[in-house]
């Protein structure tokens, strides 16, 4: 497979999937300020519940979940 048959691969039903060469612009440094897991995540995390999660590529929500859990 080529870089352009992956650049525009499709599944099953014909929908397009984002390929994994796009991620770095995806995951990146700006996106806290777009996605802050803070935000996201505190009206249903509270300080001593465990939280899993799942997938979780670079750990993005990985980190902010861990800070409203706390140790």
């Amino acid at each position: 497979m080529n870089s352009k048959q992956i650049a525009s691969s499709n599944d099953s039903k014909g929908r397009s999937i984002c390929p994994w060469q796009i991620a770095p612009f995806i995951d990146n440094l700006l996106r806290p300020f777009v996605h802050n897991p803070l935000k996201l995540f505190k009206p249903y995390v509270r300080t001593g519940m465990t939280v899993l999660d799942v997938g979780c590529g670079a750990g993005f929500a990985s980190l902010g979940l861990a800070d409203l859990v706390g140790e």
